[in-house]
């Protein structure tokens, strides 16, 4: 498998498959990728918070699920890592990074 590389104008997804997040945590870095060209995604969980994780386990399943699904993006950015990816990791479709 090659990955090709980023080009001006691609979707990059800000993910949050572990601890919680803020905007504060990844603003800076989302206006560096806007002011060169990228086009920023939030996953669907990304400011969502139950106790220490950025939503329940199905909720960060769901989001990252369809990230890996979507054609239109070309790369993932974890925002936090953490032990709360450890308990999503085997409900994730990894085959669809593949297509």
């Amino acid at each position: 498998m090659k990955i090709p590389f980023l080009k001006t104008g691609d979707s990059i997804a800000f993910a949050a498959p572990s601890r919680k997040v803020v905007a504060l945590d990844f603003a800076p870095f989302e206006n560096h990728l806007v002011r060169n060209g990228f086009n920023v995604v939030h996953a669907g969980n990304l400011c969502l918070a139950d106790n220490q994780f950025a939503g329940t386990d199905a909720e960060r399943i769901s989001a990252m699920n369809a990230l890996f699904e979507s054609s239109d993006i070309k790369a993932i950015i974890a925002v936090r890592g953490g032990y709360g990816a450890a308990r999503i990791v085997d409900q994730l479709n990894w085959n669809a990074l593949s297509q």
